[in-house]
């Protein structure tokens, strides 16, 4: 039946966005409904680890719930060195959501909310000065709504706000386990990055149990059970399971700003979206702009107007910024998840500045910034050994350099990766059977180690200036199947088709003109071969362009390496063709065939009749991913 009261303002869902809502339009003398389908207390799958920011929030009100006080954290990778830190002071409180959430629903009842639990909302209707709200059980009118119902909100697309941004999808488990797991996790938490794609594992100690979990980016996850599994076969800490109940859920992700108003109705928490996309962290925002809502909803309500996009504004000068960087701190992070296992690793004081951010004693933008300046320091470094000193002559650059090279060229390997991904991709499925295959400017072996992983690969000869680089590179490389050469890439020494296929990586900006150098390699392969290389590129313009500029000043004029600019770029557009950009044009990867010239990037192909019957026959490089909008001969820029 209809309810004849006609209330300020009506919640509905009561987590804790809801629930500090009602409660602080409660504590304002408005007439408040709240509504939730479920019955406190109600379990709510979620990690239950608060950042200190929210102590702020609710003052003693937190304590009693606090069933874990965080002080240390420790950053695994899968593959590299763990990163551990620790502080003096609290850098998360880890609660129960089923203890915390009930509390927070309390509080709001305390302060006068009417609140019916068990009651699920179907629909809304503006109309006139007001709201009618219906659930299954009765119809209710209001002045505004204040749709808190979660990622999937009901609110939200009945007024048309449904968040269409990323979301994540997470498993979480409470697991029972060992005393001595319990015991040795005391109060810190691991986080693991770089095994789920575009995500962590996590691992929370609570009262008598672990809060175990990952999650990634919907779209790039795939078998979730799959990496839940694997993430607790590596965790030896955790002993014997004793017991596990596994929970999967969603979660929104702000990438930009969105409209979180539509006439009377406004979102909080996470039906806003308002979600850290670095970590996760949404219950602290959801609390905070409960405040904010009902400020606004107060202010609109009593100039009579019921004006509610203020709150758009406020929780954009509140929170935009900050979201905004942190979606630029998780690109890096979860794109690039080695060099933050560097950075993390060798400089702990960077996570333990991470912890002042969790307090809201710093910003995001203060740790993004942190971040860049190790990188920008290593990439420096690392550009820093190729300089010639007292010499000019590039072998004996790379002979200086040889035995530190591998050290640092890691910190290079790491912020390529998607480079080096789509470069396997095109040598598995461009190499023949029983293949002869040359790395030109080898250096120390990376990419001969990737061709070998093959079983078509019959020998790879590795050619380098370099004896200092060479030696290297017989050290690492013990496979029969190869073969160090001397030599110079713009003068290969041998005759004309002998390899299957030419790899170069990072190589052709460091000689004088890079089209010889890729003629040579085009001279070089059969009829039917293949030319792959990458090299770095100078971007049209923007942040890209500066990079490259800071980098190249690095290297000093003494030494031939620089980003090559669009006239100097090796490269023929065919139909035979590919090139690749990456990191806004940073990087490039191009693939050509013996039909290719270089000396001219729109001449015609001019084919001679026996080459025809063979080009027919070999495959054409694959074609670009769907995440390119770029036209055939140039994608790959969002990779």
């Amino acid at each position: 039946m209809p309810n004849d009261t006609i209330y300020d303002a009506i919640v509905v869902g009561l987590g804790p966005g809801g629930s500090s809502t009602a409660r602080a339009l409660a504590a304002k003398g408005l007439r408040v409904l709240g509504l939730d389908r479920a019955r406190f207390p109600r379990y709510k799958p979620c990690g239950g680890c608060l950042s200190p920011k929210v102590e702020e929030l609710l003052g003693g009100e937190l304590p009693p719930l606090v069933e874990r006080e965080i002080h240390g954290a420790t950053l695994c990778f899968r593959g590299g060195e763990a990163a551990h830190a620790r502080s003096p002071r609290p850098v998360a409180y880890m609660v129960s959501r089923l203890r915390f959430d009930a509390r927070l629903l309390a509080l709001a009842r305390e302060a006068g909310a009417e609140i019916r639990e068990g009651e699920a909302f179907l629909s809304l209707a503006q109309e006139g000065d007001g709201v009618t709200v219906t659930t299954d059980r009765s119809r209710y009118r209001a002045r505004v709504v204040v749709g808190a119902d979660g990622v999937n909100s009901a609110v939200a697309r009945a007024v048309g706000l449904r968040h269409r941004g990323w979301k994540a999808v997470l498993i979480e488990a409470e697991v029972g386990v060992d005393a001595g797991a319990l015991g040795d996790l005391a109060d810190e938490v691991i986080l693991e990055f770089g095994t789920v794609p575009f995500g962590y594992g996590w691992i929370f100690p609570k009262a008598d149990h672990l809060s175990i979990g990952v999650g990634g980016m919907v779209g790039k996850v795939g078998d979730l059970n799959g990496l839940y599994r694997d993430f607790l076969s590596r965790h030896r800490i955790l002993g014997g399971i004793r017991s596990e109940a596994r929970h999967g859920y969603t979660l929104p992700v702000y990438t930009q700003r969105r409209p979180l108003v539509r006439g009377r109705v406004l979102l909080v928490g996470d039906a806003a979206g308002l979600v850290d996309p670095f970590i996760g962290e949404g219950i602290y925002y959801a609390i905070r702009c409960g405040g904010i809502a009902a400020e606004v909803i107060e202010a609109a309500l009593a100039g009579g107007t019921a004006d509610l996009s203020p709150y758009e504004h406020a929780v954009d000068r509140e929170m935009g910024r900050e979201f905004r960087t942190a979606h630029r701190l998780a690109r890096f992070v979860y794109t690039f998840p080695d060099a933050f296992n560097r950075i993390a690793a060798g400089a702990p004081s960077v996570l333990e500045g991470y912890f002042d951010v969790l307090r809201g004693e710093r910003s995001h933008a203060w740790f993004l910034g942190e971040i860049g300046k190790k990188v920008l320091s290593d990439l420096f470094a690392y550009t820093a050994l190729l300089r010639p000193r007292p010499v000019a002559d590039a072998r004996h650059a790379y002979d200086r350099v040889a035995p530190r090279y591998d050290a640092y060229e890691r910190v290079w390997r790491s912020v390529s990766t998607a480079v080096r991904e789509e470069l396997q991709a095109q040598v598995a499925e461009l190499l023949p059977p029983n293949a002869l295959v040359l790395d030109a400017g080898g250096g120390t072996g990376a990419t001969t180690a990737l061709l070998l992983s093959s079983d078509r690969v019959r020998r790879a000869d590795l050619l380098d200036l370099s004896p200092g680089m060479i030696r290297v590179a017989g050290r690492k490389l013990r496979d029969p199947r190869v073969r160090l050469i001397r030599g110079d890439m713009a003068r290969l020494p041998y005759p004309d088709r002998t390899f299957d296929l030419v790899v170069s990586t990072w190589a052709i900006e460091t000689t004088p003109d890079p089209k010889k150098a890729v003629t040579e390699f085009l001279r070089v392969i059969k009829d039917d071969g293949v030319v792959i290389y990458t090299f770095c590129s100078l971007p049209e313009g923007g942040i890209g362009r500066l990079g490259a500029r800071l980098v190249e000043a690095a290297m000093g004029r003494r030494f031939a390496f620089r980003f090559l600019p669009r006239r100097e770029r090796p490269y023929h557009s065919c139909s035979r063709s590919r090139l690749v950009t990456f990191f806004g044009g940073l990087m490039t990867l191009v693939v050509l065939r013996k039909c290719c010239t270089v000396t001219d990037e729109a001449a015609p192909c001019a084919l001679p009749a026996s080459w025809e019957a063979l080009l027919a026959q070999a495959p054409v490089p694959p074609a670009a991913p769907p995440w390119s909008g770029r036209p055939a001969q140039e994608r790959g820029e969002t990779r």
